[in-house]
């Protein structure tokens, strides 16, 4: 089957001309613009051997010129590997490496080193000779399984891995998407996820362009530019992560009106239920949802909410088209209840093809068409899932499963308690011992009352014997909370002691 991923903004330009695509403080574009320009950029790209399989790395931020050379790059039949401005030089030549690329894409200011054997192309450069090669409107004759990007997963527990997203997958994806979270032609949706990642490109890029949506763009997160475009631009859904609610939520000072904000949808990361609670409080019109899904899911997987009632603490039940099982370590499904937490498996039409040339990681992920997620859940019996944490996050102390999330559940419950996170450290008598990191909302917050506050709240054994007082947690690039950051301030922490 012959599909190109670009068909998206080539028909919502020709059925939504004069429609507002892009805005920015400095300007609007509408889609016959934009596509008009990713002809343009596309006639550059062919004239310099750019064509099907081609592998180019594009490494720009959250700006105007994303869109017509990303789609360009999509009319052309190129792999796009989507690349974090933020990245440093061995970063960037892992990519480049493992994902063979052939041409990196870069803003002229970008001190990025380029590895050897890489035509490295300024953005400006490239846009300063559209008018002399001239217009290719011809979109390249793709196949629906083929590759169009290689989106790398963040590396936090080993060497980032390339996975393989079809054109086909990408816009099923669209389609599903945009319709379950009940997202219309009229909205006008915040564009402050970045689009080298999956949930940006998917949840805003891909699905606003599909259905001529209009897009407040953003370079770089900040809760008054936020609130500005709320009341100017009359922005009414948002996508985020938990980290982006909270800072929105902790700069409302009760005297903007964020009446037109109606969908906030919530990703990532699981969103503790104070934190909904709290963001209800904050936009009085809005409906909240969360979506679960991964990169190699093409960003889709289950939603708590839209077509399905909205159950607290549930990453909600599949998608169309998706399936979902919680297993055994044999692969064995279990049955419902929160007794039986396993791994949370997913199969359908969102599946990545596998690893770039990783076949033993794709095996293990891959088995029987189930994609294995890393995360533990239960499923209740009307088909909704609970995360209980990461595999890899898993405490066991003194024979005992503890699961972070549940902890950080309760402490974002105390008052004095802004954020959390719950690792656990290497401890010779238990195995594992309990670490909490808080921000507290103010100096007098005492560690003895938070600790007391989760005993009283949890059995003994899943109680920090330790909380560590932060200023503010890591986040990865993407708005995370950066977990392995803080489980090696434990173990650094653990290795002075010793040495002390």
């Amino acid at each position: 089957m012959k599909f190109n991923l670009s068909t998206i903004l080539s028909e919502s330009a020709r059925i939504s001309p004069e429609a507002s695509y892009l805005v920015t403080d400095a300007a609007t574009h509408t889609y016959a613009e934009i596509d008009a320009w990713a002809d343009r950029a596309a006639g550059v790209l062919a004239s310099r051997g750019i064509g099907i399989g081609t592998r180019v790395a594009l490494r720009l931020p959250n700006i105007p010129a994303f869109f017509p050379y990303y789609f360009a790059l999509l009319r052309r039949g190129a792999v796009i590997v989507p690349m974090n401005p933020l990245l440093s030089d061995r970063e960037v030549a892992t990519i480049v490496h493992d994902a063979t690329v052939s041409h990196l894409i870069v803003l002229g200011e970008d001190e990025v080193d380029t590895p050897a054997g890489i035509q490295r192309w300024n953005l400006e450069e490239l846009m300063a000779t559209e008018t002399q090669v001239g217009p290719l409107v011809d979109i390249a004759q793709t196949d629906g399984d083929d590759t169009a990007l290689i989106i790398f997963t963040s590396g936090t527990t080993g060497r980032p891995k390339g996975a393989e997203l079809t054109h086909l997958q990408l816009f099923l994806t669209v389609l599903l998407e945009g319709d379950t979270y009940g997202i219309t032609s009229d909205d006008v949706l915040l564009g402050a996820l970045p689009l080298f990642h999956i949930y940006g490109l998917s949840g805003v890029l891909h699905s606003a362009t599909s259905r001529a949506q209009t897009i407040y763009l953003m370079n770089g997160f900040s809760t008054q530019t936020v609130y500005d475009a709320i009341e100017s631009h009359g922005v009414s859904v948002i996508l985020g992560v938990p980290t982006m609610y909270h800072a929105l939520i902790a700069a409302d000072d009760g005297t903007r009106d964020l009446s037109s904000v109606r969908i906030a949808v919530s990703g990532g990361a699981p969103m503790p239920m104070e934190m909904v609670r709290d963001l209800e409080r904050t936009f009085p019109n809005v409906t909240y949802l969360e979506g679960y899904g991964l990169t190699e899911t093409c960003s889709a997987g289950t939603v708590n909410g839209g077509p399905f009632p909205y159950r607290e603490g549930s990453i909600g039940r599949p998608l169309w088209g998706m399936q979902m099982r919680v297993v055994d370590l044999d692969g064995h499904e279990l049955p419902p209840g929160p007794d039986h937490t396993g791994e949370l498996v997913l199969r359908g039409h969102g599946i990545m093809k596998g690893y770039l040339d990783r076949p033993d990681q794709t095996s293990e992920a891959l088995r029987e068409g189930w994609l294995y997620s890393g995360d533990i859940a239960w499923i209740d019996r009307d088909g909704y899932a609970y995360l209980v944490g990461r595999l890899k996050e898993l405490i066991i102390r003194g024979g005992y499963n503890v699961y972070p999330r549940e902890i950080e559940e309760v402490l974002y419950a105390h008052p004095g308690v802004s954020a959390a996170a719950v690792v656990g450290r290497p401890d010779a008598h238990h195995g594992e011992e309990i670490v909490a990191f808080v921000v507290p909302t103010d100096a007098n917050v005492d560690v003895h009352d938070v600790i007391e506050f989760v005993r009283q709240n949890l059995a003994h054994y899943k109680c920090p014997r330790e909380v560590i007082m932060i200023d503010s947690l890591p986040q990865g690039s993407t708005g995370k909370i950066d977990k392995s950051v803080l489980r090696a301030t434990v173990i650094a922490k653990d290795t002075v002691g010793d040495n002390a």
